[in-house]
C-alpha cells in the first residue's frame, strides 16, 4: 500500500529502527523487549538515506516482503527432507500464498524474519554435521534475540540433541559448545 503508514507493531518497530539510525545506538528508556528486527532495520535505515516517512515505511516494508520470498528456497529444501519434490512444491507454496504471510509482510512486521531463521534452524539441526549444527545453534541464538521466545526452542533443540544422539562425552562437548 504506497502511501499508508504502517501501523501498531510496525510502528514500534519503525520508530525504535529510526531512532537507532539517527543516534547510532540503542535508544534509551524504551520499552521494546524484542528489539531484533528493529536493530536489523536500522542498519539499512542507516544505509539508505531516505529523506521522508514513507520513504523509510517502503524500505521498511521492501525488507519484510523480500524476506519473505526468500523464504521459500529454504521451506523447500526442509519439505524435501520429508516429502517428494511435488508435494515439496505444494507445501512451499501454500505457504507462501497464504493471506496471512502476505498481511505480516506487507505491514513491515518480524514474523518474516522469525519465520526465515526458524526454518534455517530447523533445516540446519536436521542435517548431519558438526558445522551445520553449531550453525543451527548460532542460529537459535539470532532467533532469541529477534523474539525472547525463541529462547524455548534452545530447551527443545537439547531435547532433541539427547534423542537423536547418544549421551557419549564427545556429544556432550558438542552440544556444550553449541549452547
Amino acid at each position: 500500500p504506497q502511501g499508508i503508514p504502517v501501523i501498531a507493531d510496525g510502528l514500534d518497530y519503525f520508530s525504535y529502527a529510526h531512532q537507532m539510525a539517527q543516534n547510532g545506538n540503542f535508544p534509551k528508556d524504551w520499552a521494546l523487549s524484542n528489539n531484533g528486527w528493529p536493530s536489523f532495520l536500522s542498519i539499512f535505515f542507516s544505509i539508505i538515506d531516505a529523506n521522508t516517512f514513507t520513504e523509510n515505511i517502503l524500505i521498511q516494508r521492501i525488507l519484510s516482503i523480500s524476506i519473505s520470498v526468500s523464504t521459500t528456497l529454504p521451506l523447500f529444501f526442509l519439505c524435501n527432507r520429508f516429502f517428494n519434490k511435488t508435494l515439496s512444491l505444494v507445501g512451499t507454496a501454500l505457504f507462501i500464498f497464504e493471506p496471512r504471510i502476505i498481511l505480516n509482510s506487507t505491514l513491515g512486521l518480524i514474523e518474516p524474519l522469525y519465520i526465515l531463521v526458524l526454518i534455517l534452524i530447523l533445516l540446519f539441526f536436521l542435517k548431519n554435521g558438526n558445522r551445520t549444527l553449531y550453525l543451527s545453534f548460532l542460529l537459535a541464538g539470532i532467533f532469541a534475540i529477534l523474539r525472547w521466545e525463541g529462547l524455548l526452542l534452545i530447551f527443545g533443540m537439547i531435547v532433541i540433541f539427547f534423542t537423536k544422539n547418544k549421551h557419549e562425552r564427545k556429544n556432550i562437548l558438542k552440544l556444550s559448545i553449541g549452547i
